[in-house]
């Protein structure tokens, strides 16, 4: 199932395009957060440069992002996402990834301050794909899942280490707190907790240690890889269940078979 590159890649195609469909899904949802008095108004997103608000950029980009013309992008950028699940060969893939890709990297100008890790995620996977479409070849196809299996090592190392600065995470008063907000929390499991103070420094201080020491996968033997993607997808799947970070759980889910693909190939399994 992932032996060549070219399969790794369609796999991460199809998982990325799926999170495509659920973020944009998202945003139509709840069509007022974009609308000029909303949480994501481009009247007011447009002020942070001069670029979206005078000359030809602004006026190419005004009438695509203004309410309810934004809703329009999401929808083909949702419909794109259905035709990237579907779409995995032939000259239809490169036009459909190709847009796919353009288009989540023009919504960055949108919604900068709404983008987050898993949006950054799954960019650089279009971004990877895309390019191992356009310019076919084992080496490029290797070279683009070296370069995801990097990047979701990376993001998991920088956030540990980020972590690792402050002392409440390690104590567990960072989780804590987290949990017990509106936004990413679950106000209940923090009541629960936080008389536990063993408890929370235990699930506080593993996250830490679990993150810095993810890249690890790349050097220890392959025996080892089982651990890092059943822990890895837990963690995601428990975090889209408490927090509600559910396009999270997709993108970097998408990264999994290009890991995957590395540990088993860079090495003799039991070196």
């Amino acid at each position: 199932m992932l032996d060549s590159p070219a399969e790794v890649l369609v796999w991460t195609q199809r998982i990325v395009s799926a999170g495509v469909v659920l973020t944009s899904a998202e945003w139509l949802a709840k069509p007022r957060l974009l609308d000029d008095v909303g949480y994501m108004s481009w009247e007011v997103s447009r002020l942070r440069h001069p670029v979206f608000t005078v000359g030809p950029v602004a006026r190419l980009l005004d009438p695509l992002f203004r309410y309810p013309n934004v809703l329009c992008v999401h929808a083909v950028r949702l419909l794109l996402g259905v035709l990237g699940l579907i779409v995995v060969n032939g000259p239809w893939q490169v036009a459909v990834m190709t847009a796919l890709t353009l288009l989540s990297i023009l919504l960055l100008a949108r919604q900068a301050f709404g983008f987050d890790g898993a949006d950054q995620a799954t960019n650089l996977a279009l971004a990877a794909v895309t390019l191992t479409l356009w310019f076919p070849g084992p080496i490029a196809a290797a070279a683009a899942l070296w370069f995801l299996a990097g990047q979701l090592c990376l993001s998991y190392c920088a956030a540990g280490v980020a972590k690792a600065t402050n002392p409440e995470w390690l104590d567990g008063g960072a989780l804590c707190g987290m949990l017990d907000t509106h936004m990413y929390g679950t106000p209940a499991l923090a009541k629960l907790l936080r008389p536990h103070a063993g408890a929370l420094r235990m699930l506080g201080s593993g996250v830490v240690v679990w993150e810095c020491a993810f890249p690890l996968v790349l050097l220890l033997p392959a025996e080892a890889l089982p651990f890092f993607v059943v822990t890895g997808l837990t963690f995601h799947a428990v975090n889209a269940l408490v927090m509600g970070l559910n396009s999270f759980l997709i993108s970097f889910a998408a990264l999994y078979p290009p890991l995957i693909w590395v540990v088993i190939h860079s090495r003799p399994t039991g070196a």
